[in-house]
């Protein structure tokens, strides 16, 4: 199985973001917006060519 590998600029970019939107909404909405990126991402595993 082929696995992401996040550039350190692109963790922190995810981590930044998740600090914005938890400043502007709250935990658990950043939480859900978050997890929708990683889990997009994740479904380039088994379709690579979808990006």
């Amino acid at each position: 199985m082929k696995k992401i590998k996040y550039t350190p600029d692109a963790a922190d970019k995810l981590r930044e973001l998740k600090k914005v939107i938890t400043k502007e909404y709250n935990d658990v909405t950043a939480k859900k917006i978050i997890s929708n990126i990683t889990d997009t991402i994740r479904g380039l595993c088994d379709f690579e060519k979808k990006g």
